[in-house]
């Protein structure tokens, strides 16, 4: 009676493993080096592709931002040629024991060009939450606020 259980169980599928918690965190890292990255190169196609479908944005002193419609309409600017650039680093990782969340922290900078006559330098600190599926990771959640307060910038000073 137990030999066919055992039949049984033994050609049971067996679920994918999951990455050990320094091989998950170096893929969360992965994850939000290459959001940093497709940030910078203005690449909003790149960026998009790590976004959850339902990630949740809170910009600093802004309304939150849900969706990916919502999330890209928010950040045109910075895929814009002539907008303000962003450059961010993850600094920390930490990967849930169940290895489908994790959370990264990091700093950014903005910064807008003379011609653009922007108010839209400044840097600050960020929260992310990345959630697994299907052996991807995902941008869920992305909390960021400046630190100090933006530098006001308009533009060179006029020209005698």
């Amino acid at each position: 009676m137990l030999a066919p259980l055992l039949v049984l169980l033994s050609s049971a599928p067996v679920p994918p493993a999951k990455p050990g918690p320094p091989a998950a965190r170096a893929a969360v890292r992965r994850a939000d080096e290459e959001r940093c990255a497709a940030l910078g190169a203005k690449d909003e196609g790149r960026f998009l592709a790590v976004l959850a479908d339902d990630v949740s944005l809170f910009p600093d002193r802004q309304p939150l931002v849900k969706g990916k419609a919502a999330a890209r309409e928010l950040l045109a600017p910075f895929f814009d040629a002539k907008g303000p650039s962003v450059s961010c680093e993850p600094l920390t990782v930490e990967v849930a024991a169940s290895g489908e969340l994790a959370y990264t922290t990091g700093t950014y900078v903005v910064k807008g060009t003379e011609a653009e006559r922007s108010p839209t330098r400044g840097h600050g600190k960020y929260v992310t939450v990345w959630r697994r599926r299907s052996g991807a990771w995902k941008l869920a959640v992305d909390i960021a606020n400046n630190s100090p307060p933006a530098e006001r910038d308009f533009g060179p000073p006029p020209t005698p």
